[in-house]
């Protein structure tokens, strides 16, 4: 999905992947500067463990209601899909509540 602004719409993406790469960080431990839109967050590699993955869940709830104005329901289906999941990857979990966004204020 594109934004009417695409230059907008970049920057919105950009921001939602550095918001959930420093939350990761904070509830892994992990180095902030080892992640990005590439870092899995469900699956073998993934440095999320299940209480960090609830973390992560709680944080992204919040921020999707507070700062987007969406919510977001990780308990859906295709949220705990591993082919849908927007879990995925951080880039994967950005784009989707970048998508959520869009179609709550276009």
């Amino acid at each position: 999905m594109v934004h009417g602004n695409t230059e907008m719409g970049v920057v919105v993406l950009d921001n939602l992947v550095e918001k959930i790469c420093t939350v990761v960080a904070e509830v892994t431990g992990e180095d902030r500067e080892a992640l990005d839109r590439q870092t899995p967050l469900i699956g073998p590699d993934s440095a999320l463990k299940s209480r960090a993955l609830v973390e992560l869940l709680l944080a992204v709830e919040d921020y999707s209601a507070e700062e987007l104005g969406v919510r977001f329901d990780s308990m859906t289906d295709a949220a705990m899909s591993p082919i849908n999941s927007p879990f995925r990857s951080i880039g994967t979990l950005a784009k989707h509540l970048y998508e959520l966004h869009v179609q709550a204020h276009g």
